[in-house]
């Protein structure tokens, strides 16, 4: 399933459309967005950042470094004590 991600314009809070974007990080999208009102006309820039993990990636990137969310972290440590051999 995909979607757009849209924003309202802080203005007049008619929707925007993102016309560009560029990478600027792994983890952070700078995005250009355009306000639909033709009365406003208001463009700027927002940044779109990953900033937390939900589930952990099977191919993690060894340079990419993102804190699990709290329910995760309880969820994963779970699964670690379950899979590990018992100790003698």
């Amino acid at each position: 399933m995909s979607f757009r991600v849209t924003i309202r314009c802080p203005h007049c809070q008619e929707r925007s459309i993102a016309i560009s974007s560029r990478e600027m990080s792994k983890t952070l999208r700078e995005v250009t967005y355009r306000c639909t009102n033709e009365l406003c006309g208001h463009t700027y820039v927002a940044n779109l950042e990953v900033v937390r993990t939900l589930t952990v990636s099977s191919i993690p990137a060894a340079d990419v470094h993102l804190p699990l969310s709290p329910h995760v972290r309880r969820e994963q440590l779970l699964l670690l004590l379950e899979d590990e051999p018992a100790k003698p």
